[in-house]
């Protein structure tokens, strides 16, 4: 449940080994999987973790942001540009635009709706509050 909503915990290491931080190198094809865990919980927590995000979980090949050269722009992954990707469990499309979404929440922050001007409520993030 807390995985579903994003509340979970990574822990930097798992048995001696780095699993948060500094690991992101994964071959194109990985994505976390085990038995009997639920489909939504795996994809979640698996985009909480760099060899999930930076993998194939977003069919990211390492880098979002590639190395560029003095005057050129830098090429961005599809994930923060915008694509879809299969699943590579339950084979469903899942959408990624990660700077659409973060335009959203900045939006949202800097530009309220008059229903929240009237509050004096600031606007909820659209990321999970693990991730505010």
């Amino acid at each position: 449940a807390d995985i579903i909503a994003e509340r979970h915990t990574v822990p930097n290491s798992l048995n001696g080994n780095p699993f948060l931080g500094a690991m992101a190198r994964a071959p194109l094809d990985f994505f976390w999987r085990a038995p009997g865990v639920n489909t939504e919980a795996r994809h979640k927590f698996s985009m909480n973790t760099c060899s999930g995000c930076h993998s194939g979980e977003t069919q990211t090949e390492f880098l979002h942001v590639a190395p560029r050269v003095a005057g050129k722009a830098a090429v961005l992954s599809p994930y923060l540009k915008g694509t879809t990707v299969t699943d590579p469990v339950t084979h469903a499309t899942r959408v990624f635009d990660d700077l659409g979404r973060r335009a959203d929440d900045l939006k949202a922050l800097v530009c309220p709706s008059a229903t929240q001007l009237k509050s004096g409520g600031v606007a909820p993030s659209n990321l999970p509050p693990a991730r505010v």
